[in-house]
């Protein structure tokens, strides 16, 4: 009986000290972002391509099999945020922009752009955005076109945000 009664004693606390780590770890104020993210004005767009799985199913949606670059590099160029550069040398950040079956634990493919340091090649920041796949093409185009809007508004927030996070004094 004291053994059990102690058990429970036991579980409670952790408990308590799950959840009071967790309640901490809520309230953490944003950590800082990468610095080169909001200052940044010239980007290359790198195509890292897709998975070989994937080649006939972007085709279908854009027409071609390196859509997604294309209609990615289009969207920022229309976007107006950076100046878009031909060589990676004379960029302050690399977009690696890839389709991407994503990860074993889910379902559903993904475009993702990693943003690396042309300098170190580091990764700073990642943006994904899973879509659905369908069978009837006008479904396939509509699922991957509201996949793409949203992944580039997605990119837009991190960078948005980035800049504003910039510019908040730290106390």
């Amino acid at each position: 009986m004291l053994i059990s009664k102690l058990g429970s004693l036991l579980v409670l606390a952790a408990t308590l000290v799950s959840v009071s780590a967790a309640q901490e770890l809520s309230d953490a104020p944003p950590a800082p972002m990468p610095t080169q993210l909001a200052s940044a004005k010239k980007i290359f767009i790198s195509n890292a391509g897709r998975e070989e799985t994937l080649v006939d199913y972007i085709k279908s949606c854009t027409g071609s099999p390196d859509g997604v670059y294309n209609q990615f590099y289009a969207a920022m160029k229309s976007w107006g945020r950076y100046q878009l550069v031909g060589a990676p040398a004379d960029a302050d950040l690399i977009f690696e922009i890839r389709a991407d079956t994503g990860e074993p634990s889910t379902p559903y493919p993904e475009l993702r752009v990693n943003i690396l340091d042309p300098q170190t090649h580091v990764r700073l920041w990642t943006v994904s955005q899973e879509f659905t796949l369908a069978v009837r093409v006008a479904t396939k185009r509509k699922e991957y076109n509201q996949a793409m809007s949203a992944f580039v508004d997605s990119v837009k927030k991190a960078t948005t945000q980035t800049t504003a996070a910039a510019n908040v004094p730290v106390k």
